[in-house]
């Protein structure tokens, strides 16, 4: 899905891409939520209690949580090129890019706090690219709105 929205050539085609894999993620998230229980037996037939093979399998679903999590915040990544060719951030989502921030460093703080590697490790990742996506903004700006756009259009004329 990933190479086939970087090679897309219209707008429509990625977002048809985004439509796609915004449906995926949330086909994937309904599932595991609703096979959790099973799947936790699956990996682990025994009652869960404290023991190493517990561990195990917590170690198993960080593991999965932390590659999840590293892929989806790494996806809005693939616009860089569009932005450093177009030399324009209109691709991009200021909001979004904002609260991505806020949200990995507050993971990130929380994981570092209770000491768990998984959820500080995938939400630093989240918070590196992330700031890639702030230098981006810091660097060409926000685009322009469509009112700036028709007052040029306007001025132009």
């Amino acid at each position: 899905l990933w190479t086939y929205y970087q090679v897309a050539d219209t707008p429509e085609a990625k977002e048809s891409a985004r439509r796609v894999g915004i449906f995926l993620i949330a086909v994937v998230l309904m599932v595991f939520f609703y096979v959790r229980e099973e799947l936790l037996h699956l990996l682990h037939p025994k009652p869960l209690s404290e023991t190493n093979e517990a561990l195990a399998v917590q170690r198993q679903m960080g593991a999965l949580g932390t590659v999840l999590c590293a892929c989806m915040f790494t996806s809005p990544l693939c616009t860089i090129d569009e932005v450093i060719r177009n030399r324009s951030t209109a691709s991009l989502s200021l909001l979004m890019t904002i609260a991505s921030v806020m949200c990995a460093l507050l993971w990130t703080i929380y994981g570092l706090l209770i000491e768990d590697c998984f959820l500080w490790g995938s939400n630093l990742w989240g918070l590196m690219c992330s700031l890639v996506l702030v230098g981006l903004f810091c660097i060409f700006g926000l685009p322009p709105t469509s009112w700036e756009d028709n007052n040029c259009e306007q001025c132009s004329a």
